[in-house]
Protein backbone atom coordinates (compact mmCIF):
# COMPACT_ATOMS: atom_id res chain seq x y z
CA UNK A 1 0.00 0.00 0.00
CA UNK A 2 1.19 3.52 -0.58
CA UNK A 3 2.49 5.33 2.71
CA UNK A 4 -0.48 7.71 2.07
CA UNK A 5 -3.47 5.54 2.31
CA UNK A 6 -2.44 3.75 5.54
CA UNK A 7 -3.84 3.99 8.71
CA UNK A 8 -4.91 2.09 12.04
CA UNK A 9 -7.89 0.07 11.11
CA UNK A 10 -9.79 -2.18 12.72
CA UNK A 11 -13.25 -4.64 12.61
CA UNK A 12 -14.59 -3.05 16.16
CA UNK A 13 -14.26 -6.38 18.25
CA UNK A 14 -12.46 -6.71 21.70
CA UNK A 15 -11.59 -10.11 21.65
CA UNK A 16 -9.91 -12.53 24.86
CA UNK A 17 -7.98 -15.38 23.26
CA UNK A 18 -10.03 -16.41 20.62
CA UNK A 19 -13.88 -15.30 22.32
CA UNK A 20 -15.63 -11.90 21.71
CA UNK A 21 -16.07 -9.94 24.61
CA UNK A 22 -17.64 -7.08 23.12
CA UNK A 23 -18.34 -4.80 19.58
CA UNK A 24 -17.89 -1.67 19.40
CA UNK A 25 -20.57 0.46 19.08
CA UNK A 26 -20.52 1.74 14.90
CA UNK A 27 -17.68 -0.48 14.22
CA UNK A 28 -18.14 -2.96 11.39
CA UNK A 29 -18.62 -6.17 13.56
CA UNK A 30 -21.46 -4.48 15.30
CA UNK A 31 -22.66 -3.04 11.95
CA UNK A 32 -22.95 -6.70 10.54
CA UNK A 33 -25.32 -7.76 13.01
CA UNK A 34 -23.65 -11.38 12.64
CA UNK A 35 -21.31 -11.34 15.34
CA UNK A 36 -22.43 -11.72 19.19
CA UNK A 37 -20.55 -11.84 22.50
CA UNK A 38 -19.61 -15.20 23.24
CA UNK A 39 -18.74 -16.19 19.52
CA UNK A 40 -15.00 -18.04 19.08
CA UNK A 41 -13.04 -17.09 16.11
CA UNK A 42 -11.59 -19.91 14.62
CA UNK A 43 -10.52 -18.45 11.45
CA UNK A 44 -9.02 -15.11 10.79
CA UNK A 45 -8.43 -14.85 6.46
CA UNK A 46 -8.42 -18.44 6.63
CA UNK A 47 -5.64 -18.76 8.85
CA UNK A 48 -6.03 -21.20 11.78
CA UNK A 49 -5.68 -19.19 15.19
CA UNK A 50 -6.11 -21.97 17.93
CA UNK A 51 -2.21 -21.29 18.59
CA UNK A 52 -2.17 -17.17 17.93
CA UNK A 53 -0.87 -15.95 20.94
CA UNK A 54 -2.15 -11.94 19.63
CA UNK A 55 -5.36 -12.50 17.73
CA UNK A 56 -5.55 -8.63 18.20
CA UNK A 57 -2.68 -7.96 15.81
CA UNK A 58 -4.47 -9.82 13.18
CA UNK A 59 -7.71 -7.53 13.94
CA UNK A 60 -6.16 -4.41 14.16
CA UNK A 61 -3.12 -2.79 12.09
CA UNK A 62 -2.19 -0.47 9.53
CA UNK A 63 -4.30 -1.00 6.93
CA UNK A 64 -6.47 0.44 4.21
CA UNK A 65 -9.98 1.06 5.30
CA UNK A 66 -12.61 -0.77 3.61
CA UNK A 67 -9.53 -3.38 3.11
CA UNK A 68 -11.61 -7.09 3.63
CA UNK A 69 -11.34 -9.59 6.62
CA UNK A 70 -12.70 -12.64 7.18
CA UNK A 71 -13.45 -14.42 10.30
CA UNK A 72 -14.95 -17.80 10.79
CA UNK A 73 -16.37 -17.90 14.10
CA UNK A 74 -18.14 -20.45 16.18
CA UNK A 75 -21.42 -19.02 17.45
CA UNK A 76 -22.99 -19.38 20.69
CA UNK A 77 -25.27 -22.08 19.70
CA UNK A 78 -22.68 -24.15 18.09
CA UNK A 79 -22.98 -23.57 14.41
CA UNK A 80 -19.67 -22.14 12.27
CA UNK A 81 -20.27 -19.47 10.31
CA UNK A 82 -17.98 -16.95 7.99
CA UNK A 83 -18.56 -13.17 8.83
CA UNK A 84 -16.67 -11.05 5.75
CA UNK A 85 -15.93 -7.21 7.54
CA UNK A 86 -14.40 -3.97 5.61
CA UNK A 87 -12.60 -2.69 7.66
CA UNK A 88 -12.81 1.04 9.11
CA UNK A 89 -10.48 3.14 10.32
CA UNK A 90 -9.65 3.29 14.64
CA UNK A 91 -10.64 7.56 14.43
CA UNK A 92 -13.92 6.92 12.79
CA UNK A 93 -15.27 4.35 15.52
CA UNK A 94 -14.00 6.20 18.10
CA UNK A 95 -15.98 9.33 16.59
CA UNK A 96 -18.84 7.29 16.44
CA UNK A 97 -18.83 6.09 19.32
CA UNK A 98 -18.41 9.51 20.87
CA UNK A 99 -21.42 10.47 18.66
CA UNK A 100 -23.71 7.38 20.49
CA UNK A 101 -23.08 8.64 23.96
CA UNK A 102 -23.46 12.47 22.91
CA UNK A 103 -27.20 11.29 21.60
CA UNK A 104 -27.57 9.56 25.15
CA UNK A 105 -27.45 12.11 27.01
CA UNK A 106 -29.35 14.50 24.90
CA UNK A 107 -32.27 12.15 25.28
CA UNK A 108 -31.54 11.88 29.02
CA UNK A 109 -31.61 15.52 29.28
CA UNK A 110 -34.68 15.90 27.29
CA UNK A 111 -36.45 13.74 29.40
CA UNK A 112 -35.11 15.62 32.56
CA UNK A 113 -37.70 18.44 34.54
CA UNK A 114 -34.87 20.67 35.56
CA UNK A 115 -34.83 23.66 33.06
CA UNK A 116 -31.31 24.20 33.57
CA UNK A 117 -30.43 20.57 32.05
CA UNK A 118 -32.80 21.17 29.28
CA UNK A 119 -30.76 24.46 28.26
CA UNK A 120 -27.69 22.29 28.52
CA UNK A 121 -29.64 20.72 24.82
CA UNK A 122 -27.58 23.37 22.82
CA UNK A 123 -24.33 22.48 23.96
CA UNK A 124 -24.26 18.83 23.38
CA UNK A 125 -25.94 19.73 20.06
CA UNK A 126 -23.06 21.97 18.67
CA UNK A 127 -20.88 18.80 19.70
CA UNK A 128 -22.52 16.45 18.43
CA UNK A 129 -23.07 18.42 15.10
CA UNK A 130 -19.24 18.75 15.31
CA UNK A 131 -18.76 15.09 15.47
CA UNK A 132 -20.63 14.24 12.91
CA UNK A 133 -19.12 17.06 10.47
CA UNK A 134 -15.85 14.55 11.66
CA UNK A 135 -17.15 11.47 10.18
CA UNK A 136 -18.56 12.83 7.17
CA UNK A 137 -14.91 14.27 6.77
CA UNK A 138 -13.34 11.55 7.49
CA UNK A 139 -14.54 9.13 5.04
CA UNK A 140 -14.36 11.76 2.49
CA UNK A 141 -11.10 11.94 2.95
CA UNK A 142 -10.21 7.70 3.45
CA UNK A 143 -12.63 7.69 0.21
CA UNK A 144 -10.45 10.05 -1.82
CA UNK A 145 -6.78 8.15 -0.32
CA UNK A 146 -8.51 5.13 -1.80
CA UNK A 147 -8.97 6.63 -5.02
CA UNK A 148 -5.89 7.70 -5.66
CA UNK A 149 -4.53 4.45 -4.14
CA UNK A 150 -6.36 3.06 -7.49
CA UNK A 151 -5.25 5.30 -9.80
CA UNK A 152 -1.62 4.50 -9.03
Amino acid sequence: LPQAVESMTTVGLIVKNQTIENLLIGGPAMISQQLSRGDVILKIDGRDISKCSNVCALLVGPDLPGSLLCLQVRKNDGSVQDVLLARMSAEDISAKRRLFELLALLQDSACDSDENIRRGLGGLLLECSEVWSGIVAQQACERMLVIEAIKE
